[in-house]
């Protein structure tokens, strides 16, 4: 598993360099729009396969196992990350364009608090009943933000699911500093950019927690 990803995780760097020096379109078939090339779509989806890649990938076993080097590897990938994770002036997008929408959401979200509107009708009906001009970064058919979006399409039961779930393996991944910085990415990856019809990340985030949970019964199983 590690391996392949290691790959995928290299493919795209090497795109993103050539995004960088505006050389992407020549695997785009001549194409201007600066897309991620033989990836997932633009850059901020791209940021969002790489987050989730990182957090797994720290997971490998095979990583230099030294009380110095490798919690060295982890924070400085944590922090890079991070700061890859808000460039492109992402923070000053947030006053006017997604802090706007999250609190449409949950206005919208409180008219139906217990069980919300319904699982994938974000894309239908905030678009209809939202209020305010939230064009500045196009449709909103995600609201890039998954505790919102859950909240609007699944209500207070979602959340109380979530909370549930997160509380469950806390305790397991504060034990473990890897599983703890990998949690921590995925976290702010589902809370700023991670659009749910975005499938290549949706099945990397299960592939990740399907990780903690083989980590705990493996950890049953020896005790």
């Amino acid at each position: 598993m590690f391996n392949a990803l290691w790959a995928v995780l290299i493919v795209n760097i090497i795109l993103f360099i050539m995004q960088f020096i505006h050389k992407d379109n020549i695997l785009n078939f001549g194409l201007v729009e600066n897309i991620s090339s033989l990836s997932i779509g633009n850059g901020m989806q791209a940021k969002s396969l790489m987050i989730v890649l990182v957090a797994i990938l720290m997971q490998d076993k095979r990583l230099p196992d030294c009380y110095i080097i490798r919690p060295v590897f982890y924070w400085i990938t944590f922090f890079f990350c991070i700061y890859y994770f808000f460039a492109h002036h992402v923070l000053a997008n947030f006053l006017y364009a997604r802090g706007p929408v999250w609190v449409e959401g949950v206005r919208l979200g409180l008219q139906r608090p217990i069980m919300g509107w319904g699982i994938g009708e974000w894309k239908t009906l905030f678009p209809a009943m939202g209020q305010g001009d939230f064009t500045a970064e196009g449709a909103w058919y995600s609201a890039h933000n998954f505790t919102v979006q859950l909240f609007f399409e699944m209500g207070l039961l979602g959340l109380v699911t979530l909370g549930l779930y997160l509380k469950s393996i806390w305790r397991k991944c504060v034990a473990k500093e890897e599983l703890f910085i990998g949690l921590l990415l995925v976290i702010c990856t589902l809370s700023v950019h991670f659009p749910a019809f975005q499938t290549t990340s949706c099945c990397l985030v299960v592939l990740f927690f399907a990780y903690i949970e083989r980590t705990q019964n493996d950890n049953a199983i020896t005790a």
